[in-house]
């Protein structure tokens, strides 16, 4: 049986923080107050999330999809798509 998750980040910070989408570890970053929806379809193993810092101290969460497909989006757009736009990949 399918199952779904669908949660929210939002960066609550006064500083940037990192959304790192593995295992092709593209970065998003959210300032202030952004925020992103993940959807997490999955059969038995749901995606994990790994919180951290950078060596500058940034905070970062790495979103490692289970055995679906995970999915990030920020304002209703993909965030790969936001990515490769501003990497030009």
């Amino acid at each position: 049986m399918n199952q779904t998750h669908r949660f929210v980040l939002e960066n609550m910070q006064h500083d940037q923080l990192l959304i790192c989408i593995e295992p092709e570890a593209h970065e998003l970053q959210l300032l202030p107050g952004e925020e992103v929806v993940v959807h997490d379809p999955y059969l038995r193993h749901p995606a994990v999330l790994r919180i951290s810092k950078t060596q500058l101290g940034d905070t970062i969460i790495a979103i490692w999809p289970g055995d679906g497909r995970v999915r990030v989006e920020k304002e209703g757009v993909d965030a790969l798509e936001i990515v490769s736009q501003h990497t030009g990949v």
